[in-house]
C-alpha cells in the first residue's frame, strides 16, 4: 500500500493502511505474493516498522518464515532496520522480559 518506491519507515497513517488492508483480506487475497526482490507483505511491513499492520497479517496466515531474494526473513529486516518493537512482533511474549533486553541477549 505504501509502494516499493517508499522509503523505509516513511511515515504514514498506520491505521489508514490498516484499513486498506482488512478490505483486501475480505477479497481473500494471496499473502504468498512477492515482488521481484522477494517481499511480500510482511516483508514490507517489517521494512516500514508497522507493527500493527505485522500483526495482523500474522494473524491472517502470513507466513514469518518466508525469505527474500537476499534471504532475509521480515523480522530480520525489521532489525536491520532498527524497528525491534516490530521485531518483537513475530515471537511470542515472555513474561518480564522486554523487546529491547530480548534484542541485545540475542546479539543480532
Amino acid at each position: 500500500m505504501l509502494g516499493a518506491r517508499a522509503e523505509p519507515g516513511t511515515a504514514c497513517d498506520e491505521q489508514v493502511v490498516l484499513a486498506g488492508v482488512e478490505r483486501l483480506l475480505d477479497e481473500e487475497v494471496s499473502l504468498d505474493v512477492a515482488d521481484q526482490r522477494g517481499f511480500g507483505p510482511l516483508h514490507l511491513a517489517a521494512l516500514h516498522g508497522l507493527p500493527l499492520l505485522v500483526q495482523r497479517l500474522l494473524r491472517a496466515g502470513a507466513d514469518a518464515d518466508r525469505r527474500d531474494a537476499l534471504n532475509r526473513t521480515p523480522r530480520e529486516i525489521a532489525i536491520m532496520r532498527g524497528f525491534i518493537d516490530v521485531a518483537g512482533q513475530f515471537e511470542p511474549a515472555l513474561p518480564g522480559v522486554s523487546l529491547m533486553a530480548r534484542f541485545l541477549r540475542e546479539g543480532r
